[in-house]
């Protein structure tokens, strides 16, 4: 059975916007040792044009999704956040959680 990972408990309460963004990732049956659950944590960096600059996992239950997981997030653009007035680079930790359908994924 396929699994996917699905940032959408993560990014609640973020403080910026996600403007465009792929929801879940399809990963392919052969991931070995996923299981639904399992956390992949990336830790991005969001420039002032909110554009992602970097993505780094900072851990990973599921090592089999961490390829995918970053490079859906560097497809990712956000609504700057702002201090004093002004865009400002921010960076943003995203737990991605393994789930085992894409119907308990509620972002589309």
């Amino acid at each position: 059975m396929p699994l996917f990972a699905s940032a959408f408990d993560g990014i609640q309460g973020l403080g910026v916007t996600i403007t465009t963004a792929k929801p879940y990732l399809y990963e392919s049956p052969s991931v070995a040792d996923a299981e639904p659950g399992m956390v992949v944590e990336v830790e991005i960096a969001v420039n002032a044009e909110g554009i992602v600059d970097a993505a780094y996992v900072l851990r990973a239950d599921a090592p089999g999704f961490e390829a995918s997981v970053l490079d859906s997030v560097m497809d990712w653009r956000f609504t700057p956040a702002m201090k004093n007035g002004k865009p400002v680079r921010t960076n943003i930790t995203i737990p991605f959680r393994v789930v085992d359908a894409p119907t308990q994924i509620a972002l589309d």
